[in-house]
């Protein structure tokens, strides 16, 4: 789920996303019991790598699947 206006709605990600790093750390096989810990210590800077699934996307405007996101977060 993605809070609407939530600091992961406002740096671009969608229901379904998939989160394959975090701050270098590769999540691609762990659950959220061990995603979550890494996201929440994450302190300042968050570098997240994402897969997005096309058919999840129910976006008229949608933004390529290989775009890179950099945004900062005001947290």
């Amino acid at each position: 789920m993605i809070r609407p206006d939530g600091p992961a709605d406002r740096a671009g990600l969608r229901p379904y996303d998939r989160i394959l790093q975090v701050n270098h750390v590769r999540t691609r096989d762990f659950d959220c019991c061990l995603a979550v810990p890494l996201i929440t210590e994450a302190g300042d800077r968050l570098e997240l790598v994402i897969s997005r699934n096309p058919l999840a996307n129910d976006d008229d405007d949608a933004e390529d699947n290989n775009n890179t996101f950099d945004h900062h977060l005001d947290l």
